[in-house]
């Protein structure tokens, strides 16, 4: 509908290909010679996104981009991450500029391990083509049959998953997934559109885990995290903080992805009369943090209140 009040149609097309990149060094099929990734500023090659020494391949949903978002922008922990176009297209479809502009310099950094794969454009992965099946009330839950032919997520993973041909599984990070393989989740709902009516949750449960593709693994946030990067005090840091923000929502009954739920960027560690005590007694300064929009791991701190002239040309580097 235009402003105008006019109607009319509107169709989207889906042009498929055979041949896109799929960026992982294991593949032998796939011309990835145009998907190397630079290194430092010279952007020497480096090879593939997706490395061959890898412990996983990480996959993550459109809630989980969101979420995790401050972890992906770690280049030295997010490594070997496949960013996929129907989830950035969720993410962009929250209509929130700030994260949008986040994602796209994540995929846009030629430096970092991450491939942004147009999952829904490549006839392997493209769901558009499959059957579909639908009603029941299940039509917003990401996977209500955990088949290939349904969960553009899945599909991708499996996808990726024959290509590393078992050397290492690829993880789909997804609370919704997870939450429906521990027994919990769509309930009913899922259970009518898979037709497994007859079961309970727990029988959908193992009924889903069975029809799991092979080398695939469907995690949570805290199964994945401390699973994968218990000794990276950084991605550690960033989940803890995300955790804090879900349980403080839950308790405060905030509905997840709502404004009040916005996650704090740190954990609290002092107090407001702490800050003021330590800066009368000069035992802490007060600065003004900068971080460099195109590269987020790099800051600077300037001395003094923002524009009191006080230290206002000593830089120190936070980087």
């Amino acid at each position: 509908r235009r402003r105008t009040g006019a109607v009319v149609n509107y169709a989207e097309d889906v042009h498929l290909r055979e041949d896109v990149p799929c960026g992982c060094a294991l593949c032998g099929t796939c011309a990835n010679d145009a998907y190397v990734r630079a290194e430092g500023e010279g952007g020497h090659p480096v090879g593939t996104p997706l490395g061959a020494d890898a412990t996983h391949y990480l996959v993550p949903d459109a809630d989980a981009i969101a979420d995790h978002v401050d972890f992906l922008e770690m280049p030295r922990s997010a490594e070997n991450v496949i960013v996929l176009g129907s989830e950035v297209r969720r993410v962009h479809a929250r209509r929130d500029a700030r994260l949008s502009r986040r994602i796209r310099n994540v995929h846009n950094d030629r430096r970092r391990s991450v491939r942004m794969f147009p999952n829904e454009h490549c006839a392997h992965t493209s769901v558009v083509a499959a059957a579909r099946r639908s009603g029941g009330g299940a039509e917003n839950i990401p996977n209500p049959t955990f088949s290939v032919f349904h969960d553009p997520v899945l599909r991708a993973a499996a996808w990726y998953a024959g290509k590393v041909r078992g050397a290492f599984p690829v993880v789909v990070l997804s609370e919704t997934r997870a939450e429906i393989l521990r027994g919990g989740g769509g309930g009913g709902a899922v259970g009518d559109a898979a037709g497994l009516g007859g079961l309970d949750k727990a029988g959908i449960a193992a009924e889903m885990r069975r029809r799991l593709p092979p080398g695939v693994e469907v995690l949570s946030a805290s199964e994945y995290f401390p699973r994968f990067h218990a000794h990276d005090a950084d991605a550690m840091g960033a989940f803890e903080s995300w955790r804090e923000a879900v349980e403080t929502a839950a308790s405060e009954g905030i509905e997840p992805g709502t404004s009040g739920s916005r996650k704090r960027a740190f954990p609290p560690h002092w107090d407001a009369e702490a800050v003021a005590a330590g800066l009368e007694d000069g035992d802490l300064i007060r600065g003004t943090i900068r971080v460099s929009a195109r590269r987020p791991e790099e800051a600077t701190v300037r001395i003094g209140k923002e524009g009191d002239g006080e230290g206002g040309d000593e830089d120190v580097d936070d980087g």
